[in-house]
């Protein structure tokens, strides 16, 4: 049988650190499929680079550098002076030989190929302990506690510490709600809003505090249900250091020191620092009352006007 190889498709691989200047581009080496030592598992790499076994996405894989490497092994599965004949017999008009220093990777016998699982890792914020599922992820929390605000909304000036949220903001300007319950047909800005609503259909609270087995709707009123336990309060004003339980509350806050009214009354145009305050003063131009006594059935705008009015009822 002839020791040749067939020419791997001109596939480059460059071996990185520490030689990233010496690239050995397979391509060239048409005569490397040499018999070798069978200890080092030479014969079924160059298998898996032939040709007729090497398809595109194994070429991705490799040019995006997603090879399985270990930094602190030496670079074993391949050696210098079989390179090296190799090299001089496929091309005569290289005069000089490439030496490959020691590398401090191990290319896996058979050139297997391993993507990263994000989803197996994660990274803890050092403020709040919640789990990222990368450092990117990790950035981005860390707006909430910083009080940052990069991403910012070109027709109020609002400011969002991740462009998700920024997008979900401009549709309270464009007035889009493209989640809809179909049971009610109430429509929502953002899905997670449409799925916590869902619940108040089935009644379901998933979410259990283990100290108190106190149930929520939402993850997120769980979590800020556990402050009361721990009192906990890692959100931080920049500003007058004051901490907050939650960082809507923090950005709330912020308001007081910017002087930022970013809701609107489409009616009067009178402004607010929170979208709730907006809410309850929209109800002075629609009447609407949704507070109900479950004692005398007396409707109320505001919700802290009902819990009085019940008070009432019981001295």
């Amino acid at each position: 049988m002839d020791d040749k190889c067939n020419k791997t498709s001109g596939v480059n691989t460059e071996l990185q650190g520490s030689v990233q200047e010496e690239a050995v581009d397979l391509s060239t080496s048409g005569d490397c499929r040499k018999a070798c030592d069978s200890a080092l598992g030479m014969n079924s790499q160059h298998n898996d680079l032939s040709s007729e076994n090497f398809d595109s996405r194994s070429a991705d894989l490799i040019l995006s550098g997603n090879l399985l490497f270990d930094p602190k092994a030496k670079f074993s599965a391949l050696q210098s002076d079989h390179l090296d004949a190799n090299v001089h017999k496929n091309s005569e008009s290289k005069s000089e030989s490439i030496e490959l220093r020691k590398q401090n990777f191990k290319l896996v016998s058979g050139l297997k190929y391993n993507r990263m699982n994000t989803k197996q890792k994660s990274v803890q914020c050092g403020v709040c302990e919640k789990q990222l599922s990368s450092k990117h992820s990790l950035a981005r929390h860390m707006h909430l506690h910083t009080g940052s605000h990069p991403c910012r909304c070109s027709v109020c000036g609002k400011g969002f510490s991740q462009s998700s949220d920024l997008i979900v903001h401009m549709r309270t300007h464009t007035g889009e709600k493209p989640f809809h319950c179909n049971v009610c047909q109430k429509c929502f800005t953002q899905s997670s809003k449409l799925n916590e609503h869902m619940r108040t259909h089935t009644g379901e609270k998933p979410f259990h505090c283990n100290v108190c087995q106190k149930c929520f709707t939402q993850s997120s009123k769980l979590n800020e249900h556990m402050r009361t336990h721990t009192g906990e309060k890692p959100f931080h004003c920049n500003v007058c250091q004051k901490c907050f339980t939650q960082s809507s509350k923090l950005n709330e806050h912020m308001r007081t020191h910017t002087g930022e009214k970013p809701f609107h009354c489409n009616v009067c145009q009178k402004c607010f620092t929170q979208s709730s305050n907006l809410t309850v003063h929209l109800r002075t131009h629609t009447k609407e009352k949704p507070f109900q006594c479950p004692l005398c059935k007396k409707n109320f705008s505001k919700n802290k006007d009902l819990k009085t009015h019940i008070r009432k009822h019981n001295e």
